[in-house]
């Protein structure tokens, strides 16, 4: 299907593609609009675009019903960043987990965290360490696992992260957003967020989580009169 409209945005986003390219640092878009303006297919374009300059693309998407352990946005994108398919069993999920601690992206300190999102039961070694957390410290470790693996994934090639439908997200999803916020201006990645505008979650409250890292806001609206009918 044709893409129309959407220009101003457009060009919004190949800046931050060209300026993440030329300087090695990230920032977020956060993408917000009404149920059916078009969130979702801008922001396929943007991941387009991004392909087009050799960006990898990696997708997360927050559900109003709920998800299973290691299946919510985090999870999901842990699994893409980790090349683990759609729907992967515990031993592939658990192969992963392996290979990306004998290659680097993730530290022998990191892996109680790792398993943790990837929903894989801890080692014997590492069980009792694991129980002795407590939430606040399981939801920080995860955070800095996920961080310092799109740290080392992004030594590669740059990245565009993608989470979809913030405005379902509950506080646990929305701390670990404000850290991928935090954790992407120093490298080159992109942080693209959609959310409806009613009950948007990314309030000034959340965006004080973001310790003022680079943010920029699109609003959608309705495609004007013209446009609407070339679409």
């Amino acid at each position: 299907q044709k893409f129309v409209g959407r220009s101003r945005e457009l060009g919004q986003f190949l800046a931050a593609l060209d300026h993440c390219s030329d300087e090695g640092r990230g920032q977020t878009l956060i993408v917000r609009g009404e149920a059916g303006v078009g969130k979702s297919r801008l922001v396929d374009e943007f991941g387009k675009l991004a392909s087009s300059k050799n960006f990898t693309i990696h997708t997360g998407l927050i559900l109003d019903f709920g998800t299973a352990k290691g299946e919510d946005a985090i999870g999901a994108l842990v699994r893409s960043l980790l090349n683990i398919p759609p729907g992967g069993d515990r031993v592939i999920r658990a192969e992963a987990a392996d290979r990306a601690l004998k290659i680097g992206w993730v530290t022998e300190e990191r892996i109680v965290h790792l398993n943790d999102l990837l929903d894989l039961p801890q080692p014997s070694n590492l069980a009792g360490i694991y129980e002795a957390m407590d939430n606040t410290t399981h939801n920080l470790g995860k955070q800095e696992t996920l961080s310092d693996l799109i740290r080392s994934k992004s030594q590669a090639t740059r990245l565009l992260l993608r989470i979809e439908d913030a405005h379902w997200a509950d506080q646990t999803i929305l701390s670990h957003l404000a850290h991928l916020v935090r954790a992407v201006q120093k490298i080159p990645v992109l942080l693209i967020v959609t959310s409806r505008i009613t009950g948007d979650r990314l309030d000034q409250n959340w965006r004080a989580g973001t310790d003022g890292a680079p943010l920029m806001a699109m609003d959608l609206n309705p495609l004007d009169t013209s446009e609407a009918s070339d679409l």
